[in-house]
């Protein structure tokens, strides 16, 4: 398994790499006297491993507070962001990813990675994230990660290596998103 391998694909699609077509960075961490457990005046959403499921859970997040705004612009992700994790006990969970979809401002937690593809990249935000949530490419993350303290870590030198696959229009990319959820609901709902 080589991270320049890319999935099976129609032969007219363009593949890329993450490194050249994607904004990766890292989460934040902060103190436990920051951390509140209920909104409050200057105190910004953080999502968490726990809110990396089947989809973005956004019913148990805590607030930070006493950031710089500098940090807060650095660190945050509204929606269009795939949010994966990055360090984790359980090596199956690396890679595992939520795409944000709430037009709303949440920082993230240290062993989270934010990804997201650049403007420039031809890729749309969705079409990223199935590719990330595809079942090959969550093995071949999971396969890769790296680690000696108990903890499964990313390997960002492979994530970024990796090859993605891609239709150039768009609204091809936004039919096959679309599509998948359309199977995501329904697998759901059985």
């Amino acid at each position: 398994m080589k991270p320049t391998d890319a999935l099976s694909h129609p032969a007219g699609w363009q593949t890329t790499t993450v490194g050249r077509a994607v904004e990766v960075k890292r989460g934040i961490s902060w103190s436990k006297d920051q951390e509140h457990s209920a909104p409050r005046e200057g105190a910004v959403p953080v999502i968490r491993i726990g809110n990396v499921q089947e989809q973005l859970e956004l019913d148990d997040l805590i607030y930070i507070s006493g950031l710089k705004p500098k940090a807060v612009e650095k660190k945050q992700v509204t929606a269009g962001w795939s949010i994966m994790v990055g360090s984790n006990g359980n090596r199956q969970r690396i890679g595992n990813a939520v795409l944000v979809g709430q037009d709303k401002t949440f920082l993230f937690a240290s062993f989270l990675i934010a990804a997201r593809p650049k403007e420039d990249s031809g890729i749309t935000p969705e079409f990223f994230y199935r590719w990330l949530s595809a079942e090959r490419v969550q093995a071949y993350l999971s396969a890769s990660s790296e680690g000696t303290t108990g903890l499964s870590n990313l390997s960002h030198s492979f994530f970024k290596a990796m090859a993605i696959p891609f239709p150039k229009d768009q609204h091809e990319q936004g039919a096959i998103a679309c599509l998948l959820e359309a199977v995501d609901a329904a697998l759901e709902r059985t």
